[in-house]
């Protein structure tokens, strides 16, 4: 499955992607939120580390942070170039993934909020946004 998000450059202990959004129906036909395909290219990762862990005996674990909104991105470097993303989004992103040690997938407040009851959440904690304390969700 082709979730449409792009990876971007690793940086210490993460790596960063970026999608954009992707219309949903629901199935009475009505236009429900538009979300973004980063949280199912999330899942899918977690699904494939899954696999290898049953294949391989090991026991790898995933954690993703999700958040929406806009980025820039482009070329950085002088001597070896690298695609990079940042703003707001990718700060927040990396923040909500960072709330506990615990693998998973969390996603901002405004994730949640655009999905509605597409997807099943629990409340993980907060993190410090630039407008305040924000709630992290996990996905369940």
């Amino acid at each position: 499955m082709d979730s449409g998000a792009r990876r971007s450059r690793s940086a210490r202990d993460r790596d960063g992607a970026a999608a954009g959004p992707e219309p949903h129906h629901d199935p009475r036909g009505r236009a429900a939120a538009r979300r973004c395909s980063s949280r199912p290219a999330a899942q899918a990762l977690v699904d494939v580390v899954g696999r290898f862990n049953a294949q391989n005996g090991t026991s790898i674990a995933v954690r993703a942070g999700v958040d929406t909104g806009s980025v820039s991105s482009g070329l950085v470097a002088r001597t070896s170039l690298a695609y990079d993303l940042w703003g707001d989004a990718v700060n927040l992103a990396y923040r909500v993934r960072s709330v506990t040690g615990d693998p998973g997938i969390y996603v901002s407040q405004a994730v949640r909020d655009r999905t509605g009851d597409l997807i099943s959440y629990v409340e993980a904690g907060t993190v410090e946004a630039g407008t305040g304390r924000e709630t992290v969700w996990k996905v369940a």
